[in-house]
């Protein structure tokens, strides 16, 4: 809990010393176009893509639920292209949980990287997510229901240390 207090309070001094109050809000009005508004907006100072879902193995009678969130958070927002992979204009947090129902576990891991050597990014035109080897990732059209939309990662529980996916 202080850890993440302390973490909290360094992400809003950062954010009161490098503009990113300059960023645009949200506003009543403004028209949305998808597949485009899936991806990410860069001139934002948050945004979030939370998948949830419930899943069965009919064959060994388990249910399981799922939870992948990925968060883009501006740091030093600039609309163009970074002088030096070193430089942070976002930074990416993922969280990724799984329930087993039948077995009564929960297992979950988080993480946090910046864009830098392609650790982490968002697409713009389209629903296109990742930090390390999770991903979301949409093909075709979601809106028009010729899509599809694929969920990954593999995890190691923050308690247990046991693997998940």
């Amino acid at each position: 809990m202080i850890r993440s207090f302390f973490l909290l309070l360094s992400f809003v001094l950062c954010m009161e010393r490098t503009g990113v109050a300059d960023l645009r809000e949200v506003a009543p009005g403004r028209q949305l176009s998808f597949p485009r508004d899936h991806g990410s907006h860069h001139d934002y100072p948050v945004e979030w893509w939370y998948f949830t879902g419930h899943l069965e193995d009919t064959e060994k009678q388990e249910s399981y639920g799922f939870e992948l969130t990925f968060f883009r958070v501006a740091i030093h927002p600039t609309n163009r292209p970074a002088q030096s992979p070193w430089h942070v204009q976002s930074l990416y947090l993922a969280h990724a949980a799984l329930t087993d129902d039948t077995k009564q576990r929960f297992f979950f891991e988080k993480r946090t990287r910046r864009p830098s050597f392609g650790a982490a990014g968002a697409e713009t035109e389209k629903l296109g997510v990742w930090l390390d080897d999770w991903r979301a990732e949409q093909s075709g059209s979601l809106s028009e229901r010729d899509g599809t939309l694929k969920l990954s990662f593999r995890a190691v529980d923050e308690n247990s240390h046991q693997p998940f996916s």
